[in-house]
């Protein structure tokens, strides 16, 4: 049995249900695949309560016996090997045989004139299960398969487990059946906004479940008689009694109007079924409809399957023309026994209003501002003008109506509620194209259709489901939509959303029998006034069959209103066995008849005969594996579950009880995997296709009455608020349309006004065009580098700078994807035609056409929503955030606090200012403005400047271009952008530069080498660049930015990480990396960690050190508190552990000297309280990684002070110059050199934070001191790094932090020291045209702060987000990823001075502060024995809990509860023992329960009974001062 109705049943017997209607299980089932698509968990026991009306659905509960679920034996005997070779004999046989049948028999039925005739009976039913052309196309390989599926089975005498289990496992491949398959295996597809039309693609694993034009799914095995595709027969052998004559005797006419449910609901719910399924007849040559009545056996089709009834008295030859259903094949054109097709999409999805192809959508749009076609005048559906013959004639040769079903002109109801939908479509198109008229015809109409289903989806679960199945049932089956505004998390994407065949060939037609036999007219008279209650006029009726596949009466104005008017006003007929005789016989009675074809009709046989001919099970087959009571094993024993007439019919129609058909039996009781296995589901928040919060609360605001009174027409005035049920003056009053429910509000769908519409077609040129030119660049490259040219040399300056930014090859993989989508954008720009302009486009049209560009092909990232409640944040950032995992990971593009201002408007550097010439030389600049002084900061020490560099190496990477052989590229020429490599930039060396010379000896210009970050966007439009590290502070510094870097960072011992022994007995150096062949150490050894940098420099690498050590000595301590953990919980824990420590040193220590404390509190970063904001994005913006973070920059000396013990001074010779030091960490391999290079950052002043930068890094940074003139310039660097990322101007930022902006460089000095602004005036041109880091350090700080208000605003708003938007804070509240009260308080105590002391050889005392120089009074160095430490013994994990009692101590286990005293009770958790007091709600019985001094010695019971216990005799004498009340002396 599938599994999914397993679990259904055994759900339902868990919740105990008996009573219930069994059509009910079935509709519950389809209703929760479509809705939640949840698992089928479960049916139930279903019981009948004691003579419950008609119309009541009385749901009970009880308890179901030890028996288990009856489910059908998937036994599967072995079959005798098939071989390829005698496969392939079998399937040529069955070839021949349907080509025999498809080109000779079918065209000598079509040649002899054996087809119906249009306008007969039998041809409009056919009209109702007409066969699309697709449907007829592969319906020929799903012949073979069953044909050769009915050779085999007879040629080796398969029993059914056989061919139901065995048979599909059988490869076909070779054979004409996997060549010429038309339903392939699909690989997983990628997922887009909006539903395709045939629902392709709606599951990404799986895309063709719940398709169009695909097979129903079972539940149960078919029930064939020969078991592969012979329709049912009786389960004692013979046939089964004729369809008609159950219909006769079971179903006959009786008029039983339901006391509440109104037309309207039979309507809706006929609308909604035709929305998920229809099955279609198979078609004879060349589509035609076939004749299987009054034909002759050499001519009767091998598909016909007619209803006949000799019985009959009144018509000796009744004969119901029924052609059997189309079959379809299996994914693969596997073989197995008989499936009939879905010629729809199994979603609830819109299909009747649109179609379900795209061939079927194009014939119902306008292509005009997102409309469909409508009649002009009365806004009726458009005319069918190609297909008159499936139209009963007009005298005013009016048209039946086109719609996205066939099936619309079944009844005029069902054209008034396909008329409404389309008039609600077009009336939401023109409110979405008010509020957006830049969207265009397709926008307009693919949003407009997703928000119509969104409410078709809505109204169906919101008032259908309850009206029919009660709201206590969608409680328990939890198919209620969403009652708050939270997203519905229930999609499961290993759920086949396919419709049930049994519902659709007969549970789904249940509700014919709440038709009417007429539809009444009502009108309106007056509105309501004052208490007056309104009374529709009854105006006239029709009878039903009278609008069958005839519109007419709709043609004359009002007669909608009228109609609709009448549906929400008459009684609806009762769901039981009758059906009316106008449904039943009489839906054509008044055509003219042609009994040469079969003129007859019965609704209930043709139901009852498709039943059989898809091999539905019987009624009690399906009662067994519902596990529903009482088990009925004759027909004295069907009395209890159904009235006794309906039961004494069926024992006189069936021979055998087993053989009672589905439709007749669930219809004769008293009284779809919609929601969980779409993707598309109103509720979800799955990407990219998910609503915003806010569109989804507009969205759950639509009702049915809304609809109505907005598109029912002018005489629509008053209508009840819920129009499924009959009105009530109490319940269910009337009201005026203008007051019904509150009506959606569109302006939640506003989106940014783009200039340009970009056509489909122009962007897949630019695709094309991209991938030739970069086919031709790569091939250029390789010539290039082929012969050595533009590769550094590896001792190089450029070689050492390409080792900070080196790029992952994950980096690489993403840059050539984003090298593609940028050439491809500027190709558009090229190809685009700009919209009334002549002249070449602004700077403002090239931004807004490539944010249009950015959006249009958006969602590049597509996520899941995912679940992760996982202790540990994963090491790349992933899922952090869980309903966008991707913010914040690594190797995603930084985001922006101002769009890029690119020379060209897509990636090109910014390069000119605001007069258009070019803009200075970066290296001008460094020395003009930047220019080494040496102003030592007289409060901090050179340690807050390592720690900013730190953590920096925590937070951003950009890593930029190379070579190809993942070398170091060469850039010093400064034609190299054309002669090396178009990621080339180089800087310019300008004219009287003080140190770098301007031109060689050769006369050619100088520049200093420049190689342009790598792009990472994934979407055409402007480049962007990525963070090659994760977001947060998360010590990725140390523990590396995904799972590689992690394992080869660890000693896989006792949660450690690697380490090098110390040449001298210290204490363990940071591994070694000997494959760094850019190492400027002499003996070619650098150490590794899990930043590529952190041997850039001494303190660098001491940090890094220091803190490998703090990891280690937690490690070993963790080991001893907790033996039984393994190396994965101790390495976990730890990292946990020192990601919180580093947290709480940046914003406890670090953050309030560079923002200053009154910027920190304006902010509430200081607060010990926090509240995570799921809605903000940690990715790191561009203006912090590239500009305001590299403040750092001017804090730098040229040298560090190496102090021995006591802090004392070595020779000058022994402190380590800047220069010297870059990836050279030799001198640290000495004796005690760690701990002297951190005793000289805690006690050497830090520069003070100005436009000063030491000349170590402007002049001889990373330089070759072999080769002259071959360092960089870091300030030049910076700039041009600023640039190549279109960084906007300074000026920009001032206005974005709500500083003035400057119109003038006069206009700077409030900000900034006036002989800076005159150095600016000097170089630039235009105070529009400085660079945000130029800027930025030249402002003057703020008070208290470190950094100026700029720079100061851009950190403030990126240290926030890395706060707030972090799930894995270390002061999270979340019961999965909190440490426990104790372990914070621990955490909290956390100080870098004490990780200094912990992890050093020699340093024993040390100032409290070590971002502060020391000093006697403000900030005395102590022993580090004084400076407290976290307490570990926090980690010790319980397994119990002691409390202490006055009669000794008690032992609580782990998750236990304990009452220590009568209103008192304790309980073990993982973070302690956790008390709380009892309410007592009964003093006298707590005074009867335990003793008198037990309860007297327990304050909580004195507060409580105080005034209770003076009434009860224990407690009435030595009262005094034992309550706390003085009893009065007698």
């Amino acid at each position: 049995m599938n599994r999914h109705l397993k679990g259904l049943i055994d759900s339902m017997i868990s919740l105990r249900w008996h009573a219930f209607n069994f059509i009910l299980v079935i509709i519950i089932i389809a209703a929760d695949l479509s809705s939640s698509n949840r698992n089928l968990t479960n049916v139930e026991r279903f019981q009948r309560g004691n003579q419950p009306r008609r119309y009541r659905r009385q749901v009970f509960f009880n308890g179901i016996g030890n028996g288990k679920p009856v489910t059908p034996s998937h036994r599967i005997s072995r079959i005798p090997r098939i071989s390829s070779a005698e496969l392939e004999k079998f399937v040529n046989r069955s070839v021949a045989m349907v080509e025999r049948r498809l080109g000779l028999l079918e065209q000598s039925i079509y040649a002899n004139g054996i087809v119906l005739d249009p306008g007969s009976p039998s041809w409009f039913a056919a009209a109702s299960a007409k066969t699309k052309v697709v449907a007829k196309n592969i319906s020929k390989m799903a012949l073979v398969a069953e044909e050769t599926t009915r050779l085999l089975a007879n040629q080796y005498k398969f029993n059914k487990d056989q061919i139901l289990h065995a048979l599909p496992t059988v490869d076909v491949r070779g054979t004409v059946l996997e060549r010429d398959c038309p339903l392939t295996v699909d690989f997983p597809c990628r997922p887009k906004k909006y539903r395709a039309y045939s629902g392709y693609c709606n599951n990404v694993q799986n895309p063709r479940w719940g398709n169009a034009n695909t097979a129903y799914v079972r539940y149960l095995s078919p029930d064939y008689s020969n078991h592969v595709n012979s329709p049912r027969q009786s389960a004692a052998g013979g046939p089964l009694p004729g369809a008609r004559h159950v219909s006769a005797v079971v179903h006959s006419d009786s008029e039983r109007p339901h006391p509440h449910l109104t037309v309207f609901l039979a309507i809706f719910a006929e609308f909604v079924f035709h929305d998920i399924f229809h099955t279609s007849q198979s078609a004879g040559y060349r589509g035609h409809r076939i004749r299987c009545c009054g034909v002759s056996k050499n001519f009767l089709h091998p598909e016909c399957y007619p209803i006949i009834d000799d019985d009959i008295t009144s018509k000796q030859s009744f004969c119901v023309n029924y052609v059997r259903s189309s079959n379809v094949p299996r994914a693969g054109c596997t073989l197995g026994p008989r499936e009939q097709i879905n010629q729809v999409t199994s979603f609830l999805d819109g299909s009747a209003i649109y179609g379900s192809s795209e061939e079927e959508v194009k014939r119902l749009r306008t292509y005009k501002n997102g409309l469909m076609k409508t009649q002009e005048g009365l806004e009726l559906l458009p005319p069918d003008i190609s297909n008159p013959h499936d139209c009963r004639a007009s005298a005013l040769n009016h048209k039946c109506f086109l719609a996205g079903d066939v099936r619309v002109n079944e009844n005029v109801g069902l054209m008034v509620m396909h008329t409404l939908w389309v008039r609600e479509h077009n009336r939401i198109a023109r409110e979405l194209l008010k509020i957006n008229p830049h969207w265009t015809d397709d926008h307009l109409f693919e949003e407009t259709r997703r928000i119509i289903g969104a409410v078709l989806q809505h109204v169906t679960y919101s008032e259908l489901l309850p009206a029919l199945l009660g709201n206590q049932v969608l409680r328990q089956f939890d198919l209620h939509p969403q009652e708050d505004s939270s997203f519905y998390h229930g999609y499961d994407i290993n759920l086949n959303p396919g419709t049930s065949n049994a519902f659709a060939a007969s549970v789904g037609a249940s509700f014919y029998s709440m038709m009417p036999s007429h539809f009444f007219l009502y009108s309106q008279s007056s509105a309501l006034k004052d208490r007056t209650v309104p009374k529709p006029d009854t105006v006239g009726s029709m009878q039903i069959s009278e609008t069958h596949f005839y519109p007419e009466p709709l043609y004359k104005e009002g007669t909608l209103e009228q109609v609709l008017l009448g549906m929400t006003n008459q009684n609806a007929q009762s769901m039981d066995e009758f059906i009316t005789r106008e449904m039943n016989n009489n839906l054509l009675e008044d055509v003219e008849e042609s009994r040469s074809d079969g003129g007859d009709m019965d609704l209930a046989a043709w139901i009852i005969q498709q039943g059989r001919d898809h091999g539905v099970p019987g009624y009690l087959e399906w009662r067994k594996v519902c596990r529903l009571s009482p088990t009925v094993q004759n027909f004295t024993q069907l009395r209890q579950i159904m009235t006794k007439g309906a039961a004494q019919k069926i024992a006189t129609v069936y021979k055998d009880v087993n053989d009672i058909d589905l439709f007749t039996g669930g219809l004769s009781e008293k009284p779809v995997h919609l929601k969980k296995g779409d993707r598309f589901w109103y509720e979800n928040d799955v990407p990219p296709n998910a609503f915003t919060k806010d569109q989804l609360q507009e969205i759950r605001k639509s009702s049915l009455t809304r609809i109505l009174c907005d598109n029912g027409g002018k005489l629509v005035r008053l209508l009840q608020p819920s129009p499924m049920l009959m009105p009530d003056e109490y319940l269910n009053a009337f009201q005026e349309c203008e007051k019904a429910t509150q009506p959606m509000d569109f302006s939640k769908w506003k989106t940014a006004s783009p200039v340009y519409e970009i056509p489909k077609e122009t962007i897949l040129t630019s695709l094309r065009e991209a991938m030739r030119q970069a086919r031709i660049r790569i091939a250029a490259e390789q010539e290039i580098f082929s012969n050595n040219i533009g590769v550094a040399h590896f001792r190089s300056a450029e070689a050492v700078h390409h080792v900070f930014l080196r790029p992952k090859r994950q980096a690489m993989l993403i840059a050539n994807k984003s090298l593609i989508l940028e050439l491809a954008s500027h190709q558009f720009m090229q190809d685009v035609q700009i919209k009334d302009h002549e002249k070449k486009p602004s700077d403002a049209d090239i931004s807004s056409m490539m944010a249009t560009l950015e959006v249009q092909t958006g969602g590049g990232t597509v996520v899941s929503s995912l679940r992760s409640y996982h202790s540990f944040q994963v090491r790349f950032g992933w899922c952090n955030n869980i309903q966008n995992p991707h913010w914040g990971k690594s190797l995603v593009t930084f985001q922006r606090l101002l769009p890029p201002r690119y020379h060209d408007g897509v990636s090109a550097a910014r390069a000119v200012g605001r007069s258009g010439r070019a803009l200075p030389s970066p290296r001008l600049i460094s020395w003009t403005v930047h220019y080494d002084t040496d102003a030592p900061h007289a409060r901090y020490s050179l340690a807050l400047m390592q720690w900013g560099q730190f953590l920096d190496h925590d937070l951003t990477l950009t890593p930029m271009h190379e070579a190809l052989g993942r070398k170091p590229l060469d850039c010093k020429a400064c034609d190299s952008a054309t002669t090396v490599h178009p990621e080339c930039l180089p800087i310019p060396i300008p004219i009287g530069d003080p140190f770098f010379p301007a031109v060689h000896q050769n006369a050619s210009k100088n520049c200093i080498s420049f190689a342009r970050s790598l792009a990472g966007q994934l979407t055409l439009g402007r480049r962007e660049q990525m963070d090659q590290l994760t977001s947060y502070i998360d010590a990725s510094n140390m523990y590396g930015s995904d799972a590689c870097e992690a394992r080869m960072l660890r000693s896989n011992h006792g949660g450690r990480l690697n380490s090098t022994k110390h040449p001298f007995g210290g204490k363990d150096l940071l591994p070694e990396d000997v494959t760094n062949v850019e190492c400027r150490a002499p003996s070619g050894i650098c150490f590794e960690s899990g930043d590529i940098r952190a041997s850039e420099q001494p303190g660098l690498t001491c940090m890094h050190t220091i803190w490998m050590r703090e990891h280690n000595r937690i490690a070993g301590i963790l080991e001893s508190l907790n033996p039984h953990w393994d190396d994965e919980t101790i390495y976990q824990q730890v990292r946990r552990i020192v990601s919180a420590m580093s947290q709480h040193i940046t914003y406890t220590e670090f953050l309030p000297r560079v923002l200053g404390e009154k910027l920190m509190k304006e902010l509430d970063l200081m607060s010990n309280t926090y509240e995570y904001d799921p809605t903000c994005d940690a990715t790191i913006y561009n203006e912090f990684a590239s500009a305001a973070y590299r403040f750092g920059h001017t804090l730098l000396k040229p040298m560090f002070q190496r102090l021995s013990a006591g802090y004392k001074s070595k020779t000058s010779k022994q402190s380590i110059r800047l220069r010297t030091a870059f990836f050279n960490p030799e001198a640290l391999y000495e004796r005690h050199a760690i701990d002297e290079v951190l005793r000289g950052l805690l006690s050497t002043s830090v520069e003070v934070f100005d436009h000063s930068i030491t000349s170590e890094v402007t002049n001889h940074l990373f330089e070759d001191s072999k080769v002259p003139f071959s360092g960089m310039d870091l300030v030049a660097l910076n700039l041009q790094r600023g640039r190549d990322h279109g960084l906007q101007p300074y000026n920009e930022y001032r206005a974005l932090c709500n500083r003035t902006r400057a119109k003038s460089f006069d206009d700077l000095k409030d900000d900034i020291p006036e002989h800076i602004v005159q150095r600016l005036k000097s170089v630039y041109e235009h105070v529009d045209d400085i660079d945000l880091f130029t800027g930025g350090v030249a402002e003057k700080s703020m008070y208290g702060a470190l950094v100026g208000p700029t720079f100061g605003c851009i950190l403030s708003k990126q240290f926030t987000n890395l706060r707030k938007c972090d799930r894995f804070w270390y002061e999270t509240q979340d019961p999965f990823l909190r440490f426990t009260q104790d372990q914070l308080t621990e955490i909290r105590r956390t100080r870098l001075s004490k990780i200094f002391c912990d992890n050093s050889d020699t340093i024993d005392t040390v100032q409290m502060k070590a971002f502060d120089l020391p000093d006697d009074f403000l900030n005395p160095r102590m022993p580090c024995k004084n400076i407290p430490s976290p307490d570990l013994s926090m980690w010790k994990e319980k397994t119990s809990c002691d409390h202490q009692m006055e009669g000794g101590r008690i032992n609580i286990p782990m998750g236990h509860s304990h009452r220590i005293s009568p209103c008192v009770t304790c309980s073990c958790t993982k973070e302690g023992m956790v008390c709380q007091s009892l309410k007592i709600s009964n003093c006298f019985q707590l005074a009867s329960t335990y003793t008198r001094e037990t309860i007297l010695d327990d304050d909580v019971c004195k507060v409580q009974c105080a005034f209770a216990f003076r009434a009860y005799p224990q407690f009435e004498t030595n009262l005094d001062n034992i309550l706390g009340f003085t009893v009065n002396e007698k």
